[in-house]
């Protein structure tokens, strides 16, 4: 399935909870979901315009008394019953697209202290992720406690925690897989230099 249909879907499925603003889908995706799906304010009107034109969504003028006029979505019947239909589907597996291993893989054209450099700086970003997430975790256990629905907010962040501690656990013992291998290669050097 093309990313911009799995757009639709996290749309239409935001729109399930509620009527929307564009704009507040996105701070939806910033704030609900960003420890695992991430939408553009450019992809997002895109993405509406489609479903609106195939009648899966509906778009009404807000008048702003103190602030300009909106356009709030809703979601349709037919959006409800397609989005129901992707939910019962089978999940397809996608290939993650990781920056970090990219770099990994041609970590030979950099000194390996420039990558555990890297590596350092990119452990330091997903501690704070997850360091976030832990917090989320606290709010949403305090502030959803009688919420019958709150296991599945907790799954999704409990996912994401597993996720980032893995990745840190990986970025650990990558840095030192990098400092024994500089020692390596400076122990070759002062070989062959002194050959």
């Amino acid at each position: 399935m093309p990313r911009s249909s799995k757009t639709e879907f996290a749309i239409l499925g935001l729109l399930s909870f509620e009527p929307l603003s564009g704009y507040d889908i996105k701070i939806q995706v910033e704030q609900a979901l960003a420890h695992f799906w991430s939408e553009s304010i450019g992809n997002i009107y895109p993405a509406l315009s489609r479903l609106q034109q195939r009648g899966l969504v509906s778009k009404t003028r807000e008048p702003g008394e103190s602030r300009p006029d909106r356009f709030v979505y809703s979601i349709s019947r037919t959006g409800r019953e397609r989005f129901q239909a992707w939910m019962r589907s089978e999940i397809s597996s996608s290939k993650p697209r990781n920056e970090v291993l990219l770099r990994t893989y041609f970590g030979r054209f950099l000194p390996p202290d420039v990558l555990a450099g890297l590596l350092v700086n990119y452990r330091e970003n997903l501690t704070a992720a997850f360091n976030q997430l832990i917090t989320v975790r606290s709010l949403v256990a305090e502030e959803r406690k009688s919420d019958p629905h709150r296991v599945f907010y907790e799954l999704t962040l409990d996912f994401g925690i597993r996720v980032y501690e893995t990745l840190i656990e990986w970025c650990n013992d990558s840095e030192a897989a990098l400092g024994n291998s500089a020692a390596g290669m400076t122990k070759k050097s002062k070989r062959r230099t002194r050959s």
